[in-house]
Parts: C-alpha cells; sequence; structure tokens
C-alpha cells in the first residue's frame, strides 16, 4: 500500500484561530475514536 500525503500551507486570520483550533480538536477525537474501534475489533476477530 502506497501512501501519499499532501501538506497544505495557509494563512489564519488571528479571529479564525480559535474556532480552526476547536475544529482541529474534534477532528482528532473523532480520529481518536476511530482508531481505537479499528483497534478493538481487530483484537476481538484475532481471538
Amino acid at each position: 500500500m502506497n501512501t501519499q500525503i499532501k501538506t497544505l500551507s495557509v494563512r489564519v486570520k488571528d479571529r479564525h484561530a480559535a474556532l480552526l483550533r476547536q475544529m482541529a480538536f474534534e477532528t482528532n477525537q473523532v480520529f481518536n475514536l476511530a482508531n481505537e474501534i479499528t483497534s478493538k475489533a481487530y483484537h476481538n476477530a484475532s481471538e
């Protein structure tokens, strides 16, 4: 499997920083939950 990562660099105005920080936190929480569920399913399937 080949993975490509593209990084986008943008300038964020200060008035949007708090909202974007909160959105990034919430997105990270979703990814962490998805990874946890996937990990548990993988371990349960291998038993």
